[in-house]
This record gives structure tokens, sequence and C-alpha cells, in this order.
């Protein structure tokens, strides 16, 4: 059995208020095989925090932060 994780984050620099946006697992078995799956995503506490380059690769806007709602 493996375990794959995976991050996304709004930069590179936390010193700068980058933070992370979202983290990934999967459980796959020996043949690779996926047998669970997690995604969470996480909204910044800043919406300065993103910067135009990261907006591009994960395609985060702080709109989308203003229009969700918790259920």
């Amino acid at each position: 059995m493996f375990v794959v994780l995976d991050t996304e984050t709004t930069g590179l620099y936390p010193y700068r208020g980058h933070e992370m946006i979202s983290f990934s697992g999967i459980n796959l078995d020996h043949g690779l095989k996926a047998i669970e799956r997690l995604h969470i995503h996480i909204w910044p506490k800043h919406k300065k925090s993103t910067d135009t380059h990261s907006q591009t690769i994960t395609r985060y806007t702080s709109e989308q932060k203003d229009n969700y709602k918790a259920s």
C-alpha cells in the first residue's frame, strides 16, 4: 500500500503571508489502484496572500472565497 500526498499554496514565502490552500491524499494498493481519496480545500486567511503567479497556477480567486457558503 502507498500513500501519495499533495499540497497547494498561495506562494512559496510564508513570511510574505503565503498560505496552504489545499491538501490532498490518495491511498494506492500495490497495483497502483486508488483505494481511497481525500481533498481538503483551505481558504486563505489573508486575501493579499495570493500572488498573481499563484492565481494562474491554482486558479484560486478571492471572489471564490467571498461567494463560498460553508455547509
